[in-house]
């Protein structure tokens, strides 16, 4: 009976050995995930920092582009106070430009008086 309660020990003692090694080999599973855990978080860290980064540069180009914009219209209302300032005087070419029209018109057809009376008095 000794001997079976001393094999049934042995057995027991054999079983947590055993237990014992799966609980080390976890133990070491477990470390090894925490350091591939480690190594993970450090990359998102360096990815976040990329990404924020990233973001800042963009926001820069973003009021960049706005500057950009509002300069841009400055411009286009500039060109169109020049267009309106031509389109005036073009205008006032014109008009002035029917004018001397209208006189070069009437100098002709004085002209073309002048001529008539001249053929008049040169046939009496």
């Amino acid at each position: 009976m000794e001997n079976q309660i001393l094999n049934q020990i042995l057995d027991e003692l054999k079983d947590l050995k055993q237990g014992q090694s799966k609980l080390e080999a976890g133990q070491a599973n477990l470390e090894a995930g925490q350091s591939k855990l480690e190594a993970r978080q450090a990359k998102l860290e360096a990815g976040q920092a990329n990404l924020e980064e990233y973001v800042k540069d963009l926001l820069a180009g973003q009021n960049k582009h706005e500057k950009d914009i509002l300069r841009l219209e400055g411009y286009v209302k500039d060109v169109k106070a020049d267009l309106l300032d031509v389109k005036l005087k073009q205008d006032v070419a014109l008009v002035k430009l029917d004018a001397v029209c209208d006189h070069v018109a009437d100098l002709t057809e004085s002209h073309n008086e002048v001529k008539q009376r001249l053929h008049h008095l040169e046939a009496v």
